[in-house]
């Protein structure tokens, strides 16, 4: 909840005097505070501190004029730490009128260091060591007193209208802060219209505008109980894909299935979080064991595929008008060699194994002098793991000799080994 205009430093949450303890290694809490006309001033100042005291810490280069152009409003926060990939999470703020305007305090929670993918905990206090002055000073409706109960996920909004604004627009400006905070502590920004409630006043003898938002918890774990159920479907559908792919001989597509995987295990850790923080029924351990279960799935499977070698055992048969042509085998294993294709001795250390049928036929001689032959090469390729073939075709080649038909069908297989071996390396990737 946000609370404008309220108490004196007493009435203060017990996390602007100290700061509370991380919930895990991977991130650390800041609190920084600046003052201003304006509340988005302001808070857009304290935001800058935290984002430059956390840069500086990390050592990372930024422009100070730069990162101060970005932000111009509390949208731009997520988009600012994204950018310069400084994880930076509001959980808090409290304000609090001086003379000439507003001071804002915010607390964050950063991560730890730059190299570490930080998993922050949902922060449910930030006005439990507010005193009760604070609620009662702000006025709001006392129907609205049920949203600051522990089954509710609320922001509470107070602002005096000193700008003439219409009080449609005013209390529509409240509305859309208040949507805004409960979305950016829950992490449902795209579903923040459907999934959370508003409600508004405006009193015109004080054009005092006020405005909560809010979600009750028990909606909130439905909430995130069905969007780890997709994120689990999603991932399972992933490998599915992968592996056809990968029986289809398209390794290379295949890793790249499952590589674009590996953001969703984050987004089960953020959600899986949010079960924790809001005491959900649904189990966080069982959404936890099947999130590693499949992380380490994808992760291994992404190696295999990675470090794979395919491996091709060649088997020819060659016939020369009734006698074997035996350097067709050594040709066509020589030039796949040269391709960088490890070659098996046995079918079953092979990951592919390729039959080639090759026969040669005559043409008639154009006359005495000239005599021609063809050679027909029958080519299968089949996934020695899968047994799926992969490929069934045939390649043709010419040859001519001035001697016999036999010297013409050599010069047609001296020829044709390169045709085979190229068909190969299309239909089998490295």
């Amino acid at each position: 909840m946000a609370f404008a205009a309220v108490g004196m430093a007493d009435n203060m949450p017990k996390w602007v005097k100290k700061l509370p303890a991380a919930g895990n290694a991977t991130y650390r809490y800041v609190m920084e505070s600046a003052s201003a006309a304006t509340v988005n001033e302001a808070r857009n100042q304290a935001f800058l501190r935290v984002f430059y005291s956390t840069a500086n810490r990390f050592g990372m280069p930024f422009s100070s004029s730069e990162v101060q152009k970005a932000v111009r409003n509390e949208s731009d926060f997520k988009v600012v730490s994204t950018q310069y990939n400084i994880p930076i999470n509001k959980v808090c703020e409290y304000r609090k009128k001086i003379s000439g305007g507003v001071e804002v305090y915010l607390l964050c929670q950063v991560a730890e260091r730059g190299n570490v993918r930080a998993i922050f905990d949902e922060f449910l206090d930030c006005e439990a060591h507010l005193s009760d002055e604070i609620a009662i000073e702000a006025d709001y409706p006392s129907e609205w007193n049920i949203y600051q109960g522990s089954a509710y996920i609320s922001s509470f909004q107070h602002e005096k209208n000193d700008r003439g604004i219409s009080e449609t627009a005013f209390k529509n400006a409240l509305v859309e802060a208040a949507k805004r905070e409960v979305a950016s502590r829950m992490g449902i920004s795209g579903d923040a219209n459907t999934l959370v409630e508003v409600l508004s006043t405006y009193r015109q003898n004080t054009r005092d505008g006020f405005a909560v938002a809010y979600v009750e918890k028990a909606a909130a774990c439905d909430y995130y109980t069905r969007k780890l159920d997709v994120l689990i479907n999603t991932i399972e559908g992933g490998i599915s894909r992968a592996n056809n792919l990968s029986v289809a001989n398209n390794n290379d597509r295949a890793a790249q299935e499952l590589r674009a995987l590996l953001p969703s295990f984050s987004d089960m850790d953020t959600k899986i979080s949010k079960l924790t923080a809001y005491g959900c029924s649904a189990s966080p351990a069982s959404y936890t064991s099947r999130r590693n279960q499949l992380e380490q799935q994808v992760n291994a499977q992404i190696n295999e595929l990675e470090t794979a070698v395919s491996t091709i055992f060649v088997e020819v048969t060659a016939d020369l008008f009734g006698d074997e042509y035996m350097q067709l085998e050594q040709a066509i294993s020589t030039r796949l060699s040269a391709k960088d294709y490890m070659l098996a001795d046995s079918p079953d250390e092979a990951t592919y194994k390729v039959v080639i049928k090759a026969k040669a036929r005559q043409h008639p001689a154009q006359n005495q002098y000239s005599y021609f032959a063809y050679v027909d090469a029958n080519v299968s390729i089949r996934n020695t793991k899968t047994n799926k073939l992969l490929y069934s075709g045939s390649v043709t080649q010419k040859g001519g000799s001035t001697f016999n038909y036999e010297d013409a069908a050599r010069d047609a297989y001296k020829k044709i080994d390169e045709q085979v071996a190229n068909t190969i390396a299309e239909k089998v990737k490295k």
